[in-house]
């Protein structure tokens, strides 16, 4: 949301061109907007295989100023495209003392819980290590209702749908029957969930069912195994 919308006023062509820029701006930098609504972190910064320009671009998107941003979504369309981007923006180079990119004012701990302020939610952190980064994609891209869910991917974090602690039990068969096409959604996009025990299924408050993340308690996000050791696991399960 831009900064005047945020204090107020209507939305127009001008704070649709910063929304754009925002998500632009992420997908380029991992780093939201700033305090201001300005650009936290150049996408050159973040990038050896981008420049100045654009910086320049996303920051003129980006503008606390309206009037200072394109005219209109086709005269930002024209500028972006006027640029030179690579297949893939390649090999990170932001220093070691680049802005962080999680936004303190939107996540807050209160009784060892992760508050994300701005959505009033609870979440569940995991250090985005490379496993876990794979890990949440598939879960991501699978999108399915039974598989726990991926808010946000930042500064090195995966932030998750907190769930109960209450473990599923006694599930009937269109449980069963949902937690398996949850894993083959997981299958189909090159991922096992490798932990599949009893304390990997969680209750919902609402009564559905919820496979987890990982293992709760544990750091480690299992790795190197198949979906045929998910089908023996949940055949062990249902008996």
């Amino acid at each position: 949301m831009s900064p005047e919308q945020r204090g107020g006023e209507p939305a127009t062509v001008a704070s649709d061109v910063y929304s754009v820029g925002a998500i632009l701006a992420e997908l380029l930098t991992g780093a939201a907007p700033g305090e201001d609504g300005g650009l936290t972190l150049g996408p050159s910064a973040a990038h050896a295989s981008l420049d100045p320009r654009h910086d320049a671009l996303v920051g003129r998107w980006l503008s606390p100023d309206p009037a200072a941003r394109p005219e209109s979504a086709d005269a930002a369309r024209a500028a972006l495209t006027r640029l030179p981007w690579p297949a893939v923006a390649r090999a990170a180079v932001a220093p070691a003392d680049a802005p962080p990119v999680m936004l303190p004012e939107r996540l807050a701990t209160a009784g060892g819980a992760a508050q994300d302020t701005w959505l009033e939610r609870t979440v569940e952190l995991v250090e985005a290590r490379e496993e876990a980064l794979k890990r949440a994609r598939a879960f991501a891209r699978a999108g399915h209702p039974v598989l726990q869910a991926v808010y946000r991917l930042d500064a090195g974090v995966v932030w998750l749908d907190a769930l109960p602690e209450t473990q599923a039990a006694a599930l009937d068969d269109d449980q069963w029957g949902a937690v398996a096409e949850a894993l083959e959604a997981l299958h189909a996009e090159g991922e096992a969930h490798g932990a599949l025990g009893p304390a990997a299924l969680a209750l919902r408050d609402d009564g559905s069912i919820a496979l987890r993340f990982a293992t709760p308690g544990s750091d480690a996000v299992p790795s190197g195994r198949t979906p045929g050791e998910d089908h023996a696991a949940l055949a062990a399960l249902r008996r």
